[in-house]
């Protein structure tokens, strides 16, 4: 199986489905799991938060009128001023400032640049409750699934790959013990940063 040691616990290099131990793949199926756990945070956290992803506006592509393109971040420097108000300094690219502005005005940001000088300050909206639960229900259900289905991915690749292991039932059950525990913690988890967002001040 992919992810195994090239030699098994014991040393030998026979199919590793016979010859690893019961307790050894489990441990490697949780390890797999866990892995995907450590994502699942990664992007809970990302998602269901108020704080401002600059993310979002590094990347932004400003198109110029000669059709080529560049990632706003490499036309000004962005900072964010304070949790609503983020700023861009075109003082090395003043003459980039205007398509700068045009783009985002025109993009689906939802936001309007105001230019003093030669930086561009964009104020951001407040997000309402009614939009807070709604981010919040969108992003824990998409996010709860798309967790469940790596964890299910893991699971059936054990179910397939581990089906001549003499102890192939009690491995599995040990693994579906794991992934039910997982996915439980993950619903508690999702509960927790839901409550925090909707509490949340920015």
């Amino acid at each position: 199986m992919k992810g195994f040691d090239d030699e098994n616990a014991d040393g030998s290099k026979n199919d590793p489905a016979k010859t690893y131990s019961c307790d050894f793949v489990i441990q490697h199926g949780v390890k797999e799991m866990k892995s995907m756990e450590d994502i699942f945070v990664e992007e809970l956290n990302k998602s269901l938060s108020l704080k401002v992803d600059l993310r979002t506006y590094e990347d932004f592509v400003v198109k110029t009128e000669d059709g080529k393109q560049y990632k706003l971040n490499t036309l000004g420097r962005i900072k964010l001023v304070n949790p609503l108000l983020i700023s861009v300094d075109f003082t090395d690219n003043p003459s980039m400032i205007k398509p700068a502005r045009l783009a985002i005005e025109q993009s689906k940001l939802n936001v309007t640049p105001r230019q003093e000088g030669a930086v561009l300050y964009i104020s951001l909206p407040r997000i309402t409750r009614e939009r807070r639960e709604n981010m919040a229900n969108v992003a824990s259900k998409k996010l709860l699934n798309e967790y469940k289905k790596a964890l299910n991915e893991v699971y059936s690749k054990y179910d397939r790959e581990m089906e001549d292991h003499e102890e192939f039932q009690k491995i599995m059950q040990g693994l579906l013990k794991e992934k039910k525990a997982l996915e439980k913690k993950a619903i508690m988890m999702i509960e927790e940063r839901r409550n925090k967002l909707l509490t949340e001040v920015v």
